[in-house]
């Protein structure tokens, strides 16, 4: 293969026990545990992920909050841990493709890298996580992307929550809208998270009376769970945040500092043009292109698996955990950290041709920022089953706050 400077690069050739597709923190983590339960050497490992970084958004929104500091210092400090190179993170002595699998061959346990190198696999593992899709919404990369515009997003990486620190800060007098498109996506509760943390500094700072803060979701709840939504609703109220249901972002205009929305009411569909003085948004979240047209996709655009062994629901040498999943779940870290030890157990029950005993109970929780230094954590099963398997722990707590930020 020809590459620059007229130099050629051998192609490679991987047989491997198990392919990983993804480098985030659920392809690491059944990577790591892999090794450590001694199912697979690290050389019987492939990972295929081009990103130069791994990112942990947990620390965005805390970043955004100003929960670790405002200072240049304390912010260098802590956005180091929420971007860290793949490189450092990834295992020892684990082989990584650094370019993204643009074939799937699951009858021939077959993969092909965009390089050229070929993954032949007895196990796969697929954890490729969502793309944040800014190009759904017109508009909204150009204004990300230009920093003196007061428009950011915690999801646009270490970039993103720097910005929407110092747009915190230079918080005068307004209207602040915060927009969360994600429906099927990464962690509902970050952008409420972003509203109440914001609503919180300008408290303590004697500017909140001087603000309009306005909450607009693209479902008609706060939050999947009723019980929780119920008791998110009581804080917005609470705190003055007016929330607006059935709104979706389609476009922002950062010259004239307005959004678009399209909103659902009584079965018919308006176009509301919102004008704002501060914004923060959620993208819209779907797989990426090489995932979206493998053979592992579901009819409703995610992967088909076992919800109990989360073995893929047609090829059964391959596993799947994450935000790829239509599983009807919060698509948190929390999930994973459970879905994590399933699969690795079910891999290595697979590979010894035994049973798969390791059941996902559906656990996730997300921990929501409600200000006062305290916390709501949302947690549950899966939502067919919540009522039936969790009490609902609406009690705001100061535990759970410090236990999360340190």
């Amino acid at each position: 293969m020809r590459g620059i400077w007229g130099l050629t690069r051998q192609l490679s050739t991987y047989n491997t026990k198990v392919a990983i597709i993804g480098a985030g923190t659920g392809g690491l983590g059944v990577c790591s545990q892999l090794i450590r339960r001694k199912i697979a050497l690290p050389n019987d490992i492939v990972v295929i992920d081009p990103s130069a970084y791994h990112c942990y958004y947990g620390y965005a929104t805390m970043i955004v909050g100003g929960l670790l500091g405002n200072t240049d210092k304390d912010i260098a400090r802590y956005s180091n841990l929420l971007a860290r190179p793949t490189n450092d993170i990834l295992p020892k002595n684990v082989p990584r493709i650094k370019s993204p699998a643009v074939r799937f061959i699951p009858e021939e346990n077959r993969i092909y890298a965009e390089n050229g190198d070929v993954i032949n696999y007895q196990t796969l593992l697929l954890s490729p996580g969502l793309k944040c899709n800014y190009e759904a919404i017109k508009g909204a990369k150009e204004a990300i992307n230009d920093m003196q515009c007061n428009i950011g997003s915690m999801f646009y990486g270490e970039m993103g929550a720097l910005k929407m620190n110092k747009i915190r800060l230079s918080i005068t007098k307004g209207k602040l809208i915060i927009a969360n498109t994600a429906i099927t996506g990464k962690c509902w509760g970050a952008p409420l998270k972003t509203c109440f943390l914001i609503e919180d500094y300008l408290r303590k700072t004697n500017k909140r009376k001087e603000n309009e803060i306005h909450f607009y979701s693209a479902t008609n709840w706060l939050y999947p769970i009723p019980e929780y939504a119920a008791k998110l609703k009581e804080l917005t109220d609470k705190k003055g945040i007016i929330v607006h249901y059935n709104h979706s972002l389609k476009e922002i205009n950062k010259d004239k500092m307005t959004a678009l929305f399209e909103a659902a009411e009584n079965k018919t569909r308006k176009v509301v043009e919102v004008k704002f003085d501060y914004m923060h948004f959620a993208p819209v979240f779907s797989p990426c292109e090489n995932i979206k047209s493998s053979p592992f996709m579901g009819q409703d655009g995610f992967i088909s698996v076992d919800k109990k062994t989360l073995q893929h629901a047609k090829y059964k040498n391959v596993f799947a955990i994450g935000d790829i999943l239509n599983l009807p779940i919060s698509k948190t870290a929390s999930a994973l950290s459970v879905q994590v030890p399933v699969a690795v157990h079910n891999i290595g029950q697979y590979m010894k041709n035994k049973p798969l005993t390791a059941e996902y109970s559906g656990y996730s929780a997300c921990p929501i920022f409600t200000g006062g230094n305290k916390m709501l954590f949302a947690e549950g099963l899966f939502r067919e089953q919540y009522k039936s398997f969790v009490v609902p722990n609406t009690t705001l707590k100061w535990f759970y706050y410090f236990f999360s930020r340190y």
